[in-house]
């Protein structure tokens, strides 16, 4: 820039700012990327899960499902996510109390976590012709 004597200034405020949003835009792509990786190893965890929770008699429903991490202070992160889970068709004993389920997951995957029922599923059960359940699980750690 020049003031009317035609000497040049120098504007402060404009270099400082474009620096910034330059080191700042690189730093998003940095940490957008450290966040899809690990977006898609979460989801792979849910992937892992479905046999430990199938052998309990759960079917994980993974397109419901989720599974993150939430910041918590100085203990550092903590496990955050929602288990969607339905009884098997093949179930003997069938799940009647939030209680019940909580255990079966637990078992399954070492997550406590308390447990909710969100319907009923298409598929009936086996055993006595039932429609088998479907239940929400919440499996956050803090």
């Amino acid at each position: 820039m020049s003031d009317s004597l035609g000497e040049m200034t120098y504007d402060y405020d404009r270099a400082k700012t474009a620096a910034t949003m330059d080191v700042h835009a690189k730093w998003r792509a940095i940490v957008d990327k450290h966040a899809e990786a690990e977006r898609r190893e979460m989801q792979a965890l849910l992937k892992d899960m479905v046999k430990y929770l199938k052998s309990n008699g759960l079917d994980l429903d993974i397109n419901r499902s989720y599974l993150s991490k939430v910041e918590h202070g100085s203990d550092g992160m903590r496990l955050s996510g929602e288990l969607i889970v339905s009884e098997r068709a093949e179930n003997v004993l069938k799940i009647e109390r939030p209680d019940m389920l909580a255990k079966w997951v637990a078992e399954a995957t070492e997550l406590h976590g308390g447990a909710r029922k969100i319907g009923e599923g298409p598929a009936k059960r086996q055993a006595d012709d039932l429609p088998v359940g479907v239940w929400a699980v919440d499996v956050s750690q803090y």
